[in-house]
């Protein structure tokens, strides 16, 4: 089998594949199997995605609206780098080992969120 490609895309595929150490031939398969994995977890992700639920969405809003009642929240200067630094240092989130502050704050926070039971009625407009 042959294929036309261009000199450029020739160069680039051989430059690749010698910096790999292997023909042009295992170079493609690897480069196919890649992109079909690549394709494969696109696909996983967009299955896997759902809508939230009105009820979900107002709850969000619900310990949105209670962490600013209890006063925590934070700049979105200092979230951006408390995120920074997370990212820096290797957080991992929810529960990981070196937990941002922010999360911790929200954690507690949402517990209050919980407890209060505040409902949120979204707007309605007049037609």
């Amino acid at each position: 089998m042959s294929l036309n490609v261009s000199a450029e895309v020739e160069a680039r595929i051989l430059a690749n594949a010698q910096q790999a150490g292997v023909s042009i031939e295992d170079y493609l398969e690897q480069v196919l199997g890649e992109s079909e994995e690549v394709a494969a977890d696109v696909r996983r992700l967009e299955t896997s995605r759902r809508s939230l639920s009105l009820e979900e969405i107002q709850g969000k809003i619900s310990r949105g609206l209670a962490q600013l009642d209890c006063g925590e929240y934070t700049s979105g200067e200092e979230f951006m780098a408390d995120l920074y630094s997370g990212l820096d240092e290797g957080k991992r989130g929810p529960g990981g080992a070196g937990t941002s502050s922010l999360w911790r704050r929200s954690k507690t926070c949402a517990r209050f969120a919980i407890i209060s039971q505040r409902k949120v009625v979204p707007e309605t407009r007049a037609t």
